[in-house]
């Protein structure tokens, strides 16, 4: 389609989606055009359609034009329109139809997209699409005397990203952790936290970490920052998020992170963990140094070095899981290899373990008795044992399972691989890097089951809601959860995009809760709403649907 040479005025002065990655203002209450956010793919050389939603909940028929713009994004996500050619854009492959129409009062328009991928595009391409129109402003007086009234014929829009990707086998996003910024939240280093219901003082620490997308398609990702002394024990840990977690191909975006307080003077190590919605781990350590409230970075006592050397070990495990179907009564044997980097020969010790995951999915070694789920730790043998690997060389290692007679369903263990100078067990998050997880099941009789065990609403301002949704696995093997969250006003329409929570590799084991917090950011006008929690947990299997009123 065609394009104007400059930016029409309603993209400076209308919607602007900055729930890409944070919130969405409306550009005017009266008008919206969902999905804010669509990722849709394409063979190249091929075309595919896509659809969008335009709703006039005006009380004034309004004339709407589609239109298609290059995207750029900030580090914190926001993004905008351009006319510049951008290297990974794509407005120039799209078309809609209708390209204009006319909206009476409360109608609804469906406008599809048509996108035509050229034969040589590989990797994940991206556009901002507006649904542009004009509104009279109220009457204002020009001149008291003459009594002189006028009105501003106002350019608005409001707006959609989209994200294309073209298939290909050398798809791939990775992530690299650049740089981390730790502020001790004392002295000059206390900053001002800008919140959605405004900007507040905050005392506790913070950190800002940019993650770059060396990959050509985008991704999806969450991840956490511990904060640790030097005799390994938890200052504090804190979730890094970067609003809906999107990270698009040569861009950086910052992730950050606050804690519960303020971090005193002494010596730390901060250790930054990614996962990609493909379940890809991207990990980090950076040291730090907080003297009289100020942060110094890469300043390490040999206490910190010697965490530093636990979280990168000079091995490197082949596989970091494996899954034994099994016979009850039965043995199986798997293999995996272990690869020593370092120029000396490694003695190595097999430690089996209990492991299982926690309410946010995190992976809990040598776990409480409360929350350990279904332990086989007795039924392994590794050998050798111990393994010495020669200098620059591999060495292959079998774990051997035996079962007992009476198995059912799945059950959990682990081996952490340490050297003689390992010492005293380490945090999980230390030992992670050289540990095996491992799972064994019957070939039958696994029940696959879940369940929605509490699903409410939480009001943070009037540009942001939260839905806590908790997912309880009630089968004997592990599922996973994978949902999407609806609001819908009492006519049944629908006002926001669908929001998704978890995945395909967010696992939940038997018996044990998940809990997602979904944030639901924009304007809602004062009223009365339904949210929709669809919740997947097996493939093939019927969602688990829940429904709850709200107000707002």
């Amino acid at each position: 389609m065609k394009h104007s040479p400059c930016l029409p005025p309603a993209l400076l002065c209308g919607l602007l989606l900055i729930l890409f990655l944070a919130w969405v203002p409306s550009a005017s209450a009266q008008v919206s055009l969902i999905p804010q956010i669509q990722e849709i793919n394409v063979n190249r050389g091929g075309k595919t359609r896509f659809s969008l939603q335009v709703a006039n909940r005006g009380t004034e028929s309004l004339t709407f034009a589609m239109g298609a713009y290059g995207l750029t994004v900030t580090a914190d996500g926001i993004p905008s329109a351009t006319t510049a050619k951008t290297e990974r854009g794509c407005a120039d492959w799209i078309t809609f139809a209708p390209a204009t129409f006319e909206l009476a009062a409360d109608e609804i328009q469906i406008v599809e997209g048509l996108i035509h991928a050229p034969k040589d595009a590989v990797g994940g391409y991206s556009a901002f699409l507006t649904a542009e129109f004009r509104m009279l402003s109220q009457p204002f007086t020009l001149d008291e005397e003459e009594k002189v009234q006028a009105q501003l014929d106002l350019g608005q829009a409001v707006s959609s990203v989209l994200l294309v990707t073209t298939r290909s086998r050398r798809n791939l996003a990775t992530l690299e952790p650049d740089s981390l910024v730790l502020s001790s939240g004392r002295g000059s280093s206390k900053r001002i936290a800008p919140t959605l219901s405004g900007s507040v003082s905050n005392d506790a620490w913070q950190a800002s970490l940019m993650v770059t997308n060396t990959g050509n398609v985008h991704t999806v990702a969450t991840g956490e920052i511990s904060i640790w002394r030097e005799d390994a024990s938890l200052v504090g840990r804190a979730d890094l998020t970067a609003g809906r977690g999107f990270v698009l191909p040569g861009l950086t975006r910052a992730f950050t992170a606050t804690g519960k307080r303020s971090l005193v003077d002494g010596i730390y190590m901060a250790k930054v963990q990614l996962r990609t919605r493909e379940g890809r781990v991207v990990q980090g350590t950076f040291p730090y140094s907080i003297v009289k409230g100020e942060t110094v970075s890469g300043a390490a006592s040999d206490a910190i070095r010697a965490l530093l050397k636990a979280t990168a070990p000079a091995f490197e495990l082949s596989k970091r899981m494996l899954d034994y179907k099994i016979t009850p009564g039965g043995k199986r044997t798997q293999g995996i290899t272990l690869k020593n980097y370092s120029p000396d020969s490694l003695t190595v010790l097999p430690r089996a373990v209990d492991w299982t995951l926690d309410e946010d999915g995190k992976v809990v070694l040598r776990p409480d008795a409360a929350i350990l789920v279904r332990p086989c730790t007795s039924w392994l043998s590794v050998s050798p044992n111990p393994i010495v690997i020669p200098p620059k060389r591999s060495k292959s290692v079998k774990v051997t399972v035996t079962a007992p007679p009476d198995l059912y369903g799945e059950y959990y263990s682990a081996v952490v691989f340490e050297t003689p100078e390992s010492g005293e067990p380490l945090p999980t998050e230390f030992e992670l890097p050289r540990t095996l997880l491992m799972t064994v099941s019957s070939a039958q009789g696994l029940e696959y089951q879940a369940e929605i065990d509490s699903f409410y609403h939480e009001p943070v301002s009037s540009l942001m809601r939260v839905f806590v949704v908790n997912v309880l696995n009630t089968g004997n093997t592990h599922c996973f959860a994978s949902g999407k969250l609806e609001i819908y006003d009492l006519k049944f329409n629908m006002v926001m995009e669908r929001i998704p929570f978890g995945g395909p590799n967010d696992y939940i084991l038997p018996d044990r809760i998940r809990g997602y917090a979904v944030p639901c950011p924009g304007a809602l006008a004062p009223g009365t709403y339904e949210a929709v929690v669809m919740l997947d947990y097996q493939d093939g299997a019927a969602p688990v649907i829940e429904k709850i009123h709200f107000e707002e």
